[in-house]
């Protein structure tokens, strides 16, 4: 079965405190959309985790600025199968979108038994919203879901699946008073505990985009309007999948983990902020797997604030600023500024 969407056109769209528009689990089925077989978590905007005995995990899949995809499914094992991934919401509005709800596109858990051998979680969906005015303080979530659990005591030596890795979510309005941005869930998921746990799954993608005043909002499938962009809990600078970045201002929240992979990235803007984050070229995901990548960053002005920046031998940190760079609190390991 192909994965399934709630897709909503027309005025405006409200989410009251008490309603949930949900996708749950209607995204790719086991084994399908970025998972292999044996255990592994299913992929999208983050990597899946690996089974307890098998490498072979979802791989990241779909686009940063313009997600379509499904959350891939997680891989079966021999004892349980994976769990579907998140299905996708997408929006596009001629006025006011209004969440004090919950939109959710979660993937769902991998079976749990007692003989090990159990499928990986299964990997978040898409939100996708382009509107007037985003207001509201609701709750958007695209989790990965944990691997099978294996509830035995020991003896088994194939045990739990692994995570799935987080959907992807993007918001493109004009305006926004939303206060909930940095509640929005891309989260992986966990190691799946029990006897001979499953791996972790890695983070999906979350922004905030600021659009132009004359973008048409009813069409949402291009990025030729995007002015600011402002990223929460995790993001990668993927290149061969979104080509250049050129913004007024990139804007990278608290708590947000930025890495590196998808090649090197050059990043022109105005005024580049990084607020209480780390960045890390030398891996691809927030679960560890190993890459190096290049950034330059060509920017008016850059503040660095409580933040890490880390980059490893073979690659290289650049940032040519033409006006000031101010850094206050962390620690920047790069090669050139």
């Amino acid at each position: 079965m192909t994965g399934q969407e709630i897709f909503i056109a027309g005025n405006t769209l409200s989410v009251s405190a008490d309603a949930t528009l949900t996708t749950d689990a209607r995204g790719h089925a086991a084994n399908a959309g970025g998972a292999s077989t044996n255990g592994g978590g299913g992929g999208h905007g983050g990597r899946g985790g690996n089974g307890r005995n098998a490498s072979n995990a979802g791989g990241f899949n779909d686009s940063t600025l313009l997600p379509n995809d499904f959350g891939g499914g997680g891989g079966s094992g021999s004892r349980s199968s994976g769990g579907r991934g998140g299905g996708r919401i997408l929006a596009a509005l001629a006025g006011l979108c209004e969440i004090d709800g919950t939109l959710s596109s979660n993937g769902a858990q991998g079976g749990d038994n007692s003989h090990g051998a159990l499928g990986g979680g299964g990997a978040g969906g898409t939100i996708r919203i382009k509107c007037e005015i985003f207001d509201g303080s609701g709750l958007l979530r695209a989790n990965g879901a944990r691997g099978g659990q294996d509830a035995s005591t020991g003896g088994n030596e194939d045990g739990g699946g692994g995570g799935g890795g987080g959907g992807r979510i993007v918001v493109r309005s004009k305006s926004s008073s939303f206060t909930n941005k940095a509640g929005v869930q891309a989260e992986p998921g966990g190691a799946s505990g029990g006897f001979n746990p499953g791996s972790a799954g890695g983070r999906g993608t979350v922004v905030f985009i600021r659009i132009d005043a004359g973008a048409t909002t009813t069409v949402d499938d291009s990025k030729a309007d995007d002015l600011d962009l402002e990223v929460y809990r995790s993001w990668r600078w993927e290149p061969a999948v979104e080509g250049s970045f050129d913004y007024e201002k990139v804007l990278v929240r608290a708590d947000t983990q930025v890495v590196g992979g998808g090649g090197d990235a050059t990043i022109d803007t105005n005024l580049f902020e990084l607020e209480n984050s780390s960045w890390d070229t030398t891996v691809e995901s927030t679960n560890g797997f190993a890459t190096a990548s290049d950034v330059t960053i060509n920017t008016v002005d850059m503040v660095v604030t409580s933040s890490t920046i880390e980059m490893g031998n073979s690659n290289q940190w650049t940032v040519n600023s033409t006006t000031s760079y101010e850094q206050s609190g962390g620690s920047a390991n790069a090669q050139k500024f």
